[in-house]
C-alpha cells in the first residue's frame, strides 16, 4: 500500500512510501525509488505516516519517488499496475491532520505579516549566494519563515526573517534577468503559472514583501 512518510533523518521531508512489511503489528516504511537502508519500522499509529493527499491538503511539499520526472501526481502514479492507496480511514484523526510541529506555541501556519506554510516564492540558496531557486514556506516561528527548496532534502533548509532580502516574490528573476533554479528533477521549461496551477500552490502575494525584497 502507498502513503506519505516522514524521513526520520530529515523531519522536515515527507515522501512517497509504501508498506513494504508487516511484522509484530509494525509497518516497515520504505520510500519509492530508495535504497531499503532507508526503511524504519513504526507503528500503524505513527504520526510519521498519513494517507495520500496528506501534503496537499497542508500545503507541505512531497517529495516524489527518486527518478520520479515531471509533477508528481497521486492520480496518475497510481494508475500503474500494482500500487494501491492505503485507505484514509485506516489512519488516526491525528494522522489525517497537521503535524504537531506546525501548531507549536513556536512555530504556525502563518506570520504577522501574512506569510501562511505552503506559498511558494523565490529564494536565495545560502549554501550557493548566486543562486535563486524555487521555494516554499516550510513553516512559520514568530516572524520567520522556515524556507525550503521545492524536492530538494530539508538540509537545505533555513531560517530568515519575514522581511529577509534572501526572499522574493514570484517572478522576481523573470523582472531582474536571473536565472531562476527549478525543482530538483524538474523537467522541461519552469513558468510558474504552470506549477502553481498544475499543483495546486499558491504564490506568496506581492504585497507581503517590502520594497527591498522587490526591488
Amino acid at each position: 500500500m502507498k502513503l506519505e512518510a516522514k524521513d526520520r533523518q530529515h523531519p522536515g521531508t515527507v515522501c512517497v512510501a509504501t508498506i513494504a512489511n508487516v511484522k509484530d503489528g509494525k509497518l516497515l516504511i520504505r520510500f519509492d525509488g530508495w535504497s531499503s537502508r532507508y526503511d524504519y519500522w513504526c507503528r500503524p499509529e505513527s504520526t510519521d505516516i498519513h494517507p495520500p493527499h496528506w501534503c496537499s491538503k497542508n500545503h507541505r511539499e512531497l517529495h516524489p519517488p527518486k527518478g520520479y520526472s515531471g509533477a508528481f501526481k497521486w492520480s496518475e502514479y497510481l494508475r500503474q499496475p500494482g500500487p494501491v492507496p492505503a485507505p484514509a480511514f485506516i489512519f488516526t484523526e491525528e494522522q489525517r491532520a497537521v503535524p504537531s510541529e506546525s501548531a507549536t506555541s513556536s512555530s504556525s501556519s502563518s506570520s504577522p505579516k501574512g506569510f501562511n506554510v505552503g506559498m511558494r516564492l523565490e529564494a536565495k540558496d545560502r549554501q550557493y549566494p548566486t543562486l535563486v531557486c524555487v521555494a516554499t514556506v516550510a513553516a512559520v516561528r514568530g516572524s520567520k519563515l522556515l524556507i525550503h527548496f521545492d524536492r530538494w532534502q530539508a538540509n537545505y533548509d533555513y531560517l530568515c526573517e519575514s522581511d529577509s532580502t534572501d526572499v522574493h516574490p514570484v517572478g522576481w528573476c523573470k523582472k531582474k534577468g536571473r536565472d531562476l533554479q527549478k525543482p530538483n528533477g524538474y523537467g522541461g521549461n519552469f513558468k510558474w503559472d504552470k506549477y502553481l496551477s498544475e499543483n495546486g500552490y499558491e504564490a506568496a502575494p506581492e504585497n507581503l514583501f517590502t520594497e527591498a525584497q522587490r526591488k
